[in-house]
């Protein structure tokens, strides 16, 4: 994948990440008229890729954000999806309530863990990105015996693009909050203050 694809997945991914606000159903331009005049997602598409540029690898660490926002309380040339935003965060963030694999799990208890949260092994693959993984667990699936046949259908198919935007789409509705359930948060690093 080369590193414009990878850039424009850096900044999907951070629309699942970053803005993270439910208000039922996730959609696309959620933040539309959330902030004045201000347009929320192009600005933090102008953040992503200009820390893209000062540091390419932000790409696994966005990667990794999104997969662990999934799973905690139980412009290129590459291929584009339309990423649905409005999950809200969560108020309370405890050790206890984290559901998140450690990072040297096997291939095996990744597909359980996928499939807990309703994830198949297929949708597991194509975050996988061409033999360019980021991850210890993106090496481990292309060698699996569990998971070979499906990464190397993906190496040969011709869908990589939609297939893997349809996974990360998945991905990103796994768990979110809703209504009251979480809030919108004026900064990522921390809760709102209670009034």
């Amino acid at each position: 994948m080369s590193s414009a694809s990878t850039a424009m997945l850096a900044l999907v991914l951070v629309f699942g990440a970053f803005l993270s606000a439910q208000c039922h159903p996730l959609e696309v331009g959620f933040y539309r008229g959330k902030c004045r005049s201000v347009d929320v997602e192009a600005v933090v598409s102008g953040v992503i890729k200009e820390w893209y540029k000062k540091d390419p690898t932000i790409t696994a660490a966005l990667l990794r954000m999104q997969f662990h926002d999934c799973f905690v309380n139980s412009g290129g040339e590459g291929g584009k999806y339309i990423v649905e935003t409005g999950r809200r965060d969560g108020r309370v963030s405890l050790a206890k309530n984290v559901d998140l694999p450690s990072p040297s799990i096997s291939v095996s208890n990744s597909i359980k863990a996928f499939s807990n949260k309703g994830l198949n092994p297929t949708d597991m693959v194509y975050l996988l990105v061409k033999r360019r993984g980021v991850l210890q667990i993106d090496q481990d699936l292309a060698l699996d015996p569990l998971s070979i046949n499906t990464v190397a259908a993906i190496a040969n198919g011709s869908d990589f693009s939609t297939r893997f935007g349809q996974a990360m789409i998945k991905l990103g509705g796994v768990q979110v909050l809703t209504g009251k359930q979480g809030e919108i948060r004026h900064s990522c690093r921390a809760t709102n203050k209670r009034s």
